[in-house]
């Protein structure tokens, strides 16, 4: 009697989910234990603090990005400003309300923090020719965005593409064809004063594939390397 009561359950969680909820609670209330779906009941309730995890992380991550649009995004912040700032107020109390109830997942919204951060930073967008990457660079010791910005106007292969004022940055369209990388967009990491922030565009075919080619070749050439190279090939 108790399998046949488990299976007409168990087929009821697939044909009617709240009914079957409302049998499992109606148990559950008489203590009628051996009757019970586990197998479904025990994947409720694991889903649940799966759910939990899942908007913390949806909330994080749309805090981090409204959060950089305030701090970054100066052309649009006067006109967006009100707004952002009620969806960042509503996406805290949203994280609040969960760690209130369940204090456990404090941990895991600090450990999620740096996955969120990255992803705020991150888009994918189809374009016709080159690369752009946001990159993070963490050091030993805080270094400055003055310092950065110094030593990139002087690198070579690299073109300092900065203009805050005017939101003009690198962008793939103006690094097509180009030998040089174009950098921009140098700013403090917002999680961390040893790290910095930047954006980048290079054209994938020159510098990604025949140019790097080309210039290694070159480097092996001027360091005497080739030739040393070359003659062990033969001699074996």
């Amino acid at each position: 009697m108790n399998s046949e009561v488990k299976m007409n359950l168990a087929a009821l969680y697939d044909r009617d989910y709240q009914l079957w909820l409302e049998q499992i609670v109606a148990q559950l209330k008489a203590q009628d234990f051996n009757n019970l779906d586990l197998d479904n009941l025990i994947e409720e309730i694991e889903s649940l603090g799966k759910s939990d995890r899942r908007a913390i992380s949806s909330y994080l991550l749309r805090l981090c990005e409204h959060l950089l649009k305030i701090k970054y995004w100066e052309s649009e912040r006067e006109r967006c400003f009100r707004g952002w700032v009620l969806e960042i107020n509503n996406f805290r109390s949203e994280i609040e309300l969960i760690l209130q109830d369940s204090p456990s997942l404090k941990p895991f919204l600090a450990e999620n923090f740096p996955s969120a951060y990255r992803k705020a930073t991150c888009v994918r967008v189809p374009v016709l020719r080159a690369h752009s990457e946001a990159i993070n660079l963490e050091f030993a010791t805080p270094f400055s965005v003055a310092q950065a910005r110094e030593i990139l106007s002087r690198a070579p292969g690299v073109k300092l593409v900065e203009n805050w004022q005017a939101n003009y940055f690198p962008m793939p369209i103006e690094a097509s064809g180009q030998d040089e990388v174009l950098v921009g967009r140098i700013r403090q990491d917002l999680s961390n004063p040893n790290a910095l922030e930047l954006w980048l565009s290079g054209d994938q075919i020159r510098k990604g594939a025949a140019l790097n080619a080309v210039q290694i070749a070159e480097l092996l050439d001027t360091k005497d390397l080739v030739r040393p190279a070359i003659a062990a090939a033969v001699a074996q």
